[in-house]
């Protein structure tokens, strides 16, 4: 039997590691009072379900008058994030930074460039494979950092956009 892992992030400060074995020894019962009973190593826990996005896989619970957020990421979510392809904020950011170490196989703008968010800016090889750095943005490239045939590391700094 493959076991696959889960966590489970409360409240963006525990993480709660699952098996799928752990997943199948709990058991779930709606109530008629849209209310969840679960039961999570024989003890049983009333919870009501108060947000849920199942595309991003946070959902929102009242346990015994205490609010949580849980954010549920499996496998494949986890090795994207250590990656550096996790989402965040970056189309706010004027700084793009390398998801990954590789190699600068080209640059397709110049300083003063005029940029439209989701246009290539650099070709990286990584693990073998061509990845493209887009504009997280429109706007003008004030500064490029790196150069063609240059080894970069994950989070270093490669342009600026103003």
């Amino acid at each position: 039997m493959i076991k696959s892992k889960f966590i489970a992030s409360i409240n963006n400060t525990y993480n709660l590691n699952l098996t799928q074995q752990k997943i199948k020894e709990t058991t779930f019962s709606k109530l008629s009072n849209g209310k969840i009973l679960f039961n999570l190593n024989g003890k049983n826990h009333l919870i009501e379900l108060t947000k849920s996005n199942f595309n991003e896989k946070t959902y929102s619970f009242i346990i015994q008058g205490n609010s949580y957020n849980v954010q549920l990421s499996n496998e494949l979510d986890i090795k994207i994030a250590d990656m550096g392809f996790a989402k965040g904020n970056s189309k706010e950011l004027n700084s793009i930074i390398a998801p990954m170490p590789g190699l600068v196989l080209s640059i397709n703008a110049k300083e003063g460039d005029l940029v439209t968010e989701g246009d290539v800016l650099i070709v990286l090889e990584a693990m073998k494979m061509e990845n493209s750095i887009v504009a997280t943005k429109t706007g003008t490239i004030s500064s490029i950092s790196v150069s063609k045939g240059k080894t970069v590391e994950k989070g270093e700094h490669l342009i600026e956009l103003s």
